[in-house]
């Protein structure tokens, strides 16, 4: 007999499930990479390994040689015989220490159960289940036997006693001893045979195995359906049309022309001539048979008309009689026709508006028309309400007369018949909540509670609970008794993970705020795309429309419906209705009311509700909330998550073998990283190679938010690192989300550059950049002549080449933020990853907005990743099909590489997991939690804590840290950033390099430079001699402290009798503790009008002087002197604090800046100059000034008066600034003196420093003479 069994391993730390399928032959379980089921080593003293074998259809098990089996006596066996319930402890040799209990048995919890048969235990006092011949209910099972347990009625208790079974009895999967007090909806198996006890009766399968002997017993639903419940399938809906066939009444034939001739009119001639005969026979005494002819002849007459007249009228009679019957008998026929059209309309009228008993009755059937209406269903939200008269659709038509004969009896019938037709009574009434923005019932509080419940129910029946929800505004009176409708599925919120119920304060905040986020979000949408069809649509009960009245959502009550939302309104007076509602239901006494359109009053339409009491409803929604539907044919056999480890097939980091598997690696022959599985759990791999087999060196990433991306980048390139080393792969991370996934690879020695959004400037220095790392890429391949990665690689690999080359992986998330703030260096990426695919750069982007993805970028993109978009259009944009809108799993994607060459559904990996610290990686975590009405969550229990290690770590830190580490210990340098990190904020002048002496030239280290398009940073040097010097930058930029550590420099790197400064402190007079240096021969303030003058006195004398000294020695200029070997004449250094302030102090002198700069450079004396605006000094005096830096400046505009045509600036950091270096602007920071973090410190420092150099020197420089 072919079983499946199960192995249960456990002690106090372990508790492990191993399934053993039919289709297996042997199994090994322990702590080697090689075991089928991998123990974490850890918690083992040694590697251990039990190996499980079938040998003529029986299993056995064999321990490794440092374990062994303890039977319960002195034995200690190696091997043990396996049958169902056999159970040992398993022990370490050297110590006899447990190691843990091993169970076996054959795995009866791996079939279904059914429940489809009812069986009635009500009557018996006891009841015997089991395998002997008098057991009520007899089991034929061979793991069954003559094996019993017995049920009995003791009082108002069912008690359950265990009658020896040899696999136990277990009630609620629990194995029972001796005997159990069984209560409403407990389970109770024997060796997987189940039942389940509910009101009297336990319910069970209907396998033919089990016989009733003497109990009642029936199916526990009719069998009306193949579906198994709780699992429903969404069948194709037959739809139902109401017949359109239109039945029309002609008129009825004109009336027979009566004959208005009157007997006496018509003898009136006979009888006068009758008379005048008469009268002339007495006159003219005519013979007597003149007057007998007359008579006769008259008389004839008389006779005829007589008759004429009576044929007539009897005509007429037999005409209009013969009209009448035969246009009754066409009325007779067109009624029966009509009542026919009206019995089979209000069929279909019955069929597709089905009532609430039969809807109700579908639950409890489990019928197959469950969730049957769509969005694309012309009945879509028309809920049922009841039953009323209506207006049929198909009126009768007759031609109505101008003129009606009141005297003709059937020319009313046409009209009465359409009148006696026009409604149809006890027909279903609906109210359309698809197209109504507002709908308010009124009525008392007994008569809105059923009809909220007709109406829920009626919904939740027949829409899925995918595309209607159900949304609760309850006030007090309402919550206890709608308490129910948490069980339907139509009321969860998947995003909040609550239930969309509003019952208190919280609730009302959170699901309120939730409402209008969507709408708002939804408004936008419709604003960006004028036409929108929503997947979800709302319907929102309110119970008391105060609720929403001060909260941001109410303003979307009146327009609504264009949102795919509708708020119903329930209320006991008409006049608490809030605006906006199109239509009104009013409830009345008896079951009655009446629903009316608010833009026609006159159209009222009565009708009658049923009554389902409450726990009916409970009932059908808690049948109805335990059926699920697969949505996606091809999620079925694909795995809801899955951690980074278990696609590793690893329990912790240690277990991978990196140096064999970066030693394994030919990233010249292929790219491919597993990032996730497809169905049956078949790995799916990444290669984003440029080989014909490859996936494409370039892709994209799209879903929107919370889907997924990050995580599905982030497993890529854990598992890129993993397999791949770090001088052959490299990536690059622009993290447009504030640097969340830049942050967590910090540490991964891959890692060669990060650019987030915090900072524009360092996404301008990333440009500069990739530029210089395209070019030095191209002069590698020059010198190595090669024209390929790939080709170089061999090379490294064969240490014919020195310098690494890595595959270079642009990883850019939320390009859409990058594209819209920096459309420019989109392009220049875009381009730069299309023309350096031979170069090994590769790019791809993530984004949550696949609107912004343009045809360029989605033709360059060969591979395509897809998850939830949040519309349909949005997956359109992206994979050209729809399906991804319908992803319901974070994690889950559609894989598309080329023209559908590859078109997957994939569960990515989740790096984001924790460390399992139970027995292996795949160890269950359980969260027990209770949850109150509204859905919030309660933890009341958890083993959550022993699933971590102690650090509370990820997997993604496991793995960071595991190739640092490896990299660390093998000494394996992590290379060069591509992008240089930017220049520290504080740079001690300690940190500089200032030489063993002063050299020709007078150049001296201030700070440090950075040069990102030459991919190089360094100390940058000040030649003071050459030109004079200009800063420039705002208050408490660093201007004086850059002076400073000029000062400083100076005295670091030169002698007193090498350099002279003078000072002119216009300032905060900080440079006065310079004063008693033996380098500076005087500092001026800002009130020593007098001693700035004999400076300037002083200087004109020394320019007079030098140009004399330098004319008698035949040179040019101060430069060229030093050249030629003369040392007797120092450099002189001015400099200015706070032009500015110098002009406004020193008037007269500022005069002769102009000169005084124009003349000085010529003959060792330099100018450095500081001034808030570059205004400060003229333009023409600018042009004296060969150098110029610029510290921050408030106004951008300095940059280019400064600098020309700028386009850049420093960063925010005192000291940070701007200098032109061989055409080129670049960025320094400015060194500054002292090693503490406080000023007046730092300048204590500075006076020691002072001091320290004048002991070394005993030459001063010329002071300013006092006039």
């Amino acid at each position: 007999m072919n079983e499946r069994y199960k192995v249960v391993l456990s002690n106090k730390n372990i508790y492990k499930e191993i399934e053993i399928t039919s289709e297996r032959k042997s199994l090994t379980v322990g702590t080697a990479m090689d075991s089928e089921v991998r123990l974490r080593k850890e918690l083992f003293f040694g590697e251990i390994q039990l190996k499980f074998q079938m040998t003529d259809g029986l299993w056995s098990v064999l321990c490794s040689d440092n374990l062994y089996f303890d039977m319960g006596d002195v034995r200690k066996m190696m091997s043990l015989r396996l049958e169902h319930g056999a159970a040992a402890k398993v022990c370490y040799q050297n110590s006899d220490h447990e190691v843990f209990t091993l169970e076996f048995g054959i795995d009866f919890d791996y079939e279904e159960k059914n429940y489809d048969r009812r069986i009635w235990i009500d009557a018996p006092g006891q009841l015997l289940v089991g395998g002997t011949e008098e057991a009520q209910i007899r089991l034929d099972n061979p793991h069954v036997g003559k094996d019993c347990f017995l049920l009995k009625k003791e009082g108002q208790r069912l008690v359950l006693y265990d009658r020896g079974c040899r696999y136990g009895v277990y009630v609620n999967r629990e194995k029972i001893e001796g005997k159990r007090e069984i209560e409403e909806y407990d389970f109770i198996s024997i060796v997987g045979i189940s039942f389940f006890y509910k009101r009297g009766s336990l319910y069970t399968s209907k396998d033919p195995s089990i016989t009733v002997n003497g109990l009642r017993q029936e199916a526990a639903r009719p069998g009306t359906t193949v579906l198994k419940y709780p699992k429903f399938n969404r069948n194709t809906r037959i739809q139902c049309e109401i017949p359109s066939d239109k039945v029309q009444i002609q008129q009825p034939t004109a009336k027979p022309n009566q004959q208005k001739k009157s007997i006496i009119l018509s003898l009136i001639p006979t009888i006068v001539m009758l008379a005048m005969t008469i009268v002339l026979r007495g006159i003219i005494d005519g013979g007597g048979t003149l007057v007998v002819y007359s008579a006769v002849s008259m008389g004839m007459g008389a006779i005829m008309s007589i008759v004429t007249y009576v044929q007539d009228q009897k005509k007429y009679r037999v005409e209009t009689q013969e009209r009448e019957k035969a246009y009754r008998g066409y009325i007779e026929e067109k009624e029966t026709l009509i009542q026919s059209s009206r019995e089979n309309e209000l069929r279909v009228m019955r069929l597709i508006y089905e009532s609430l008993d039969d809807s109700i009755q579908d639950v409890m059937d489990f019928g197959k028309r469950l969730f049957e209406k769509g969005p694309e269903d012309e009945d879509f939200l028309k809920v049922y309400l009841g039953t009323g008269a209506v207006e049929s659709a198909n009126q009768i038509q007759f031609s109505r007369q101008e003129f009606v004969d009141a005297t003709d009896p059937i020319s009313l019938l046409p009209a009465e018949i359409a009148q006696k037709y026009r409604r149809m009574e006890n027909a279903p009434i609906v109210v359309d909540l698809n197209h109504s923005g507002g709908v308010g019932i009124v009525g008392e509080a007994a008569q809105l509670g059923q009809l909220l419940r007709n109406m829920t129910l009626d919904l939740a029946i027949r829409h899925f609970y995918r595309e209607v929800k159900l949304v609760y505004l309850l006030d007090r009176e309402y919550v206890r008794e709608f308490h129910w409708v948490r069980w339907l599925r139509n009321v969860n919120n998947d995003k909040l993970d609550v239930r969309n119920i509003v019952c208190d304060e919280e609730s009302k905040n959170l699901l309120l705020e939730n409402l209008y986020v969507i709408l708002s979000e939804r408004e936008t949408l419709l604003a960006e795309k004028k036409e929108c069809r929503f997947e979800e649509r709302y319907i929102v009960f309110v119970t008391d429309a105060s609720m929403i009245a001060t909260y941001p959502v109410s303003r979307y009550v009146k327009d609504c419906a264009n949102y795919g939302f509708t708020f119903v309104f329930l209320e006991e007076h008409e006049e608490e209705i809030p605006r906006g509602c199109t239509e009104i239901i009013r409830l009345g006494a008896g079951g009655r009311g009446e629903i009316l359109n608010t833009r026609n009053g006159d159209s009222a339409v009565s009708f009658e509700y049923p009554a389902v009491t409450n726990k009916l409803a409970e009932e059908v929604a808690l049948k109805l909330g335990a059926i699920h539907v697969d949505e996606v044919t091809l999620e079925r056999q694909l795995t809801k998550r899955i951690t980074m480890f278990e696609l590793l097939g690893i329990i912790s980091a240690e277990d991978l073998d990196l140096e064999r598997r970066w030693r394994e690696a030919r990233v010249y022959r292929t790219l491919a990283a597993p990032i996730g599985v497809k169905s049956n759990n078949e790995t799916v791999v990444l290669d984003i190679s440029d080989r014909a087999e490859g996936h494409g060196p370039h892709g994209l990433v799209a879903g929107t938010t919370g889907s997924g991306k990050s995580e599905i980048l982030q497993t890529y390139i854990l598992s890129m690192a993993t397999l791949y080393h770090p001088h052959e792969v490299g990536f690059v991370i622009i993290d447009f989300k504030r640097g969340g996934m830049a942050n967590r690879f910090a540490g991964l020695p891959h890692l060669i550059g990060t650019v987030t959004n915090n900072d524009r400037r360092e996404i301008k220095r990333f440009r500069l950049s990739i530029k210089a790392e395209i070019a030095r890429r191209q002069e590698m391949l020059l010198e190595a002549e090669v024209n390929h990665i790939n080709e170089y690689i061999k090379l490294y690999r064969a240490d014919r080449v020195k310098r690494p080359m890595p595959h270079l992986i642009v990883i850019v998330d939320e390009f859409a933020g990058l594209k819209a703030e920096y459309p420019d260096f989109m392009k220049e990426l875009t381009a730069a990853a299309h023309t350096g695919r031979t170069l090994g750069v590769h790019l791809i982007l993530a984004t949550q907005k696949p609107a912004v993805v343009d045809a360029q970028i989605w033709s360059n993109s060969k591979f395509k990743l897809c998850l939830k978009t949040q519309t349909k259009e949005d997956s359109n944009e992206v994979i050209k099909t729809p399906l991804a809108a319908e992803i319901v799993e974070a994690g889950r994607a559609y894989f598309q590489v080329g023209n559908n060459e590859i078109f997957e559904l994939i569960q990515s990996a989740y790096s984001g997991a924790g460390i399992p610290a139970g027995n292996d990686a795949k160890e269950n975590v359980y969260e027990l939690y209770e949850r109150n009405q509204w859905g919030k969550k309660k933890l009341v229990y958890t083993n959550k804590k022993n699933n971590r290690d102690s650090k509370n770590r990820s997997q993604t830190d496991a793995l960071v840290d595991c190739v640092r580490t490896y990299c660390e210990s093998s000494g394996i340098h992590r290379l060069q950033g591509i992008c240089l990190p930017p220049l520290k904020a504080i740079i001690r002048t300690d940190e500089l390099d200032y030489g063993d002496g002063g050299l020709p030239g007078y150049s001296i280290p201030i700070g440090w430079y950075d040069d990102p398009e030459q991919q190089r940073q360094g100390i940058m040097e000040l030649e003071l001699s050459g030109d004079n010097i200009f800063i420039v930058g705002s208050a408490q930029t660093g201007k004086t402290s850059l002076l400073q550590t000029i000062a400083y420099g100076i005295m670091r790197k030169y002698s007193s009798d090498q350099v002279n400064i003078y000072m002119i402190d216009c300032g905060n007079m900080t440079l006065k503790k310079f004063e008693n240096s033996r380098y500076v021969g005087g500092v001026v303030l800002s009130n020593e009008e007098e001693k700035c003058q004999s400076l300037f006195n002083l200087l004109n004398t020394l320019v007079t002087r030098r140009k004399r000294v330098l004319s008698d020695r035949g040179v040019g200029n101060f430069a060229l002197c030093a050249e030629a070997g003369y040392t007797d004449l120092p450099l002189v250094v001015v400099m200015i604090d706070n032009m500015a302030g110098f002009k406004e102090y020193f008037p007269k002198q500022a005069e002769r800046i102009d000169s005084l700069s124009r003349e000085a450079q010529a003959v060792g004396i330099s100018i450095v100059i500081t001034a808030a605006a570059s205004n400060a000094l003229s333009y023409r005096e600018q042009t004296y000034f060969g150098r110029k830096m610029a510290l921050r400046c408030n106004d951008s505009q300095e940059y280019d008066n400064i600098f020309g045509h700028c386009g850049e600036t420093p960063g925010g950091n005192a000291g940070s600034g701007l200098f032109m270096s061989d055409g080129r602007i670049l960025e320094f920071q400015a060194a500054i003196f002292g090693k503490s973090v406080k000023e007046g410190e730092r300048s204590r420092e500075l006076k020691e420093y002072i001091e320290e150099r004048n002991r070394d020197f005993e030459d001063r420089t010329e002071s300013i003479p006092m006039e």
